[in-house]
């Protein structure tokens, strides 16, 4: 139990080694630079960043329409500019145009910058695609390098690719007179493109800088607390007792989580500490010849349970999702049991054989912890969890050994706090 208490802290200062900021700077649109701290986020989206200029200050959203650039460490670097785009969609086919030519228009975009030398690579999202861009320290124009997929009206609507960014590259980046068989095998992907731009400043006598894009999409950890209400399943296993009728129970239960949630966003693995308060009383018959046993079972107890489990999420929008987790519970249970046991004879008054209250002994057990719910804005949730029998104690009287079983069905709210 110790080594698992150290676990649990250790996860608690994590955040030491996991920051959840991360430093960096932005340019209004009036020139102004500010440096400080942006809060861990998708740092490709502008609508969603958070910046404090001091470390002990509170995060505030940044207006996108306001800034001009941002950077964050050496992962990213963003300018806003407007540029000749072809927005044409090239994933639906209802959508697809027939013309294989670029049909331009102006727009204003936050470029990802790859990379910046004699020649500079940029990314951007375009409808549902990424279309890349480029430019040359003797051009100030920033242009798109142009791959298109259209529908061929001479090809029996088949799906054709325009593949003008090979012959831009050779015409432009062509450092050392490279053959044009060296151009006709590059993809439109980020990484050939990247060793294009490379090849043409080393060829050029120009340094590449280059930005990881590995910022947003690193681990995080998040922080939530919770409480809920239970109902209770609770049995005994007891000489005296054959059969249960009656089975009554109650728990409230609140808890603190720390969740390790993966680059996708999808898997979080987490550890949970919580304190469960129960009260719960069953009835139990023993029927003889002449004469039943009624032994009535009120229990009072508390238990401290550690869990470690896994947790998927299902994403509906950006604001809405739902999940569904399991876990493996270790139990410290205790507290006090109210026995009543009466012999009920066939022919007399009922009388009373044990009448007395005991304080269950200290018991550790596990058990299995399954869950579903729904999460608003990646904040506020509401969830139900089943949980398996777990022992919640013993004792003996008279040579009569009893243990308790307790299961649960919980529902609860929870709130994350980052």
């Amino acid at each position: 139990m110790h080594k698992i208490t150290i676990l649990f802290v250790a996860l608690l200062s994590a955040p030491m080694l996991l920051g959840q900021e991360k430093q960096g700077y932005y340019i209004t649109t009036t020139g102004e630079k500010v440096e400080g701290y942006f809060k861990q986020s998708d740092f490709n989206n502008p609508d969603n960043l958070y910046f404090k200029t001091l470390p002990n200050e509170q995060f505030r959203q940044l207006d996108k329409e306001n800034l001009r650039e941002y950077g964050i460490e050496n992962m990213y670097k963003y300018i806003r500019r407007t540029v000749n785009v072809d927005l044409s969609e090239m994933n639906d086919l209802k959508r697809m145009a027939n013309n294989k030519n670029p049909v331009y228009s102006k727009a204003e975009l936050f470029l990802n910058i790859i990379a910046e030398g004699a020649a500079s690579l940029y990314s951007a999202k375009v409808g549902t695609s990424t279309a890349f861009f480029y430019s040359l320290n003797s051009q100030d124009e920033i242009k798109q390098l142009i791959y298109k997929k259209y529908i061929s009206s001479a090809a029996n609507s088949k799906v054709e690719e325009n593949n003008l960014y090979r012959q831009q590259l050779y015409e432009n980046l062509n450092c050392g007179n490279r053959p044009v068989k060296e151009f006709t095998t590059i993809r439109y992907t980020k990484s050939d493109l990247l060793n294009t731009v490379k090849a043409y400043n080393d060829c050029s006598g120009s340094t590449t800088v280059a930005y990881t894009n590995k910022g947003s999409n690193e681990y995080q950890l998040k922080y939530r607390i919770y409480a809920g209400a239970a109902t209770v399943d609770f049995s005994v296993e007891d000489a005296l007792v054959k059969g249960q009728e009656d089975n009554a129970g109650s728990s409230i239960a609140a808890g603190f989580e720390v969740a390790l949630r993966s680059p996708s966003k999808r898997w979080e693995y987490f550890a949970i500490f919580e304190y469960q308060k129960i009260k719960a009383e069953v009835v139990g018959f023993r029927y003889q010849n002449f004469n039943t046993t009624r032994s009535n079972y009120d229990m009072d107890a508390r238990a401290f349970n550690l869990y470690f489990g896994a947790r998927y999420n299902l994403y509906f929008s950006k604001n809405n999702k739902i999940f569904a987790d399991a876990a493996f519970g270790l139990c410290r249970t205790s507290g006090d049991i109210y026995i009543k046991t009466e012999i009920v004879p066939n022919t007399s008054p009922a009388y009373t054989i044990i009448d007395q209250n005991f304080t269950l002994g200290v018991r550790y057990s596990n058990t299995w912890r399954f869950g579903t719910g729904y999460e608003f804005k990646d904040k506020y949730a509401v969830m139900a969890n089943l949980e398996t029998d777990k022992e919640i104690g013993a004792m003996s009287q008279s040579q009569v050994a009893l243990n308790g079983l307790i299961s649960r069905l919980m529902l609860s709210f929870r709130y994350t706090f980052n």
